[in-house]
């Protein structure tokens, strides 16, 4: 199964992480395949999950660009403790629902201690996450949220091919 991307002339419309989500998804569930993801430029505002058996084409490194949306960060109003699914922050513009952040504080910043969760919904200062925080995040400890996100994921994923095209994590961009 070959399922295309792109912004126009594709099964699936688009130009950002959810439309090749969703075409990942539909190879997936067919038991594998191509995904062509047509010559643009990508905003990539979370991962894209990677599936068994399956190769995510470009149509060339100059022509298929998958770049991360530029970098949001905010502290945290109120201490986010584990358990919760959300946390407040000092200023909740340009997070969005749909994108891969990070919580953090200085004494929960590496290995397992960070939550990378995916924003389900904003109300206000405040984030809702898919899944609660693993851990506890603190003002007093400069605690934080910021969107930093691999561009592409998997876990206990095989027969996986990414060709012909570029990952842009926008560094320059990045907070």
């Amino acid at each position: 199964m070959t399922v295309t991307v792109g912004p126009a002339n594709a099964d699936i419309i688009g130009t950002d992480n959810v439309a090749i989500q969703k075409a990942v998804d539909r190879v997936a569930k067919a038991g594998g395949g191509i995904v062509v993801i047509k010559a643009a430029t990508y905003t990539l505002r979370n991962s894209v999950r990677l599936a068994s058996h399956l190769t995510l084409r470009g149509e060339g490194p100059e022509k298929t660009i998958l770049k991360k949306a530029p970098g949001v960060r905010s502290k945290l109003r109120v201490d986010a403790d584990y358990g919760e699914v959300v946390a407040t922050v000092e200023d909740a513009r340009g997070f969005a629902p749909g994108m891969g952040v990070t919580i953090v504080d200085k004494e929960q910043r590496s290995g397992w201690t960070p939550s990378i969760r995916t924003v389900v919904s904003i109300d206000g200062n405040t984030l809702r996450f898919d899944r609660f925080l693993h851990m506890d995040y603190s003002v007093a400890n400069d605690g934080e949220v910021f969107n930093t996100f691999p561009l592409l994921a998997g876990y206990q994923v095989e027969d996986v091919r990414v060709e012909d095209l570029t990952a842009d994590g926008s560094r320059d961009s990045s907070e």
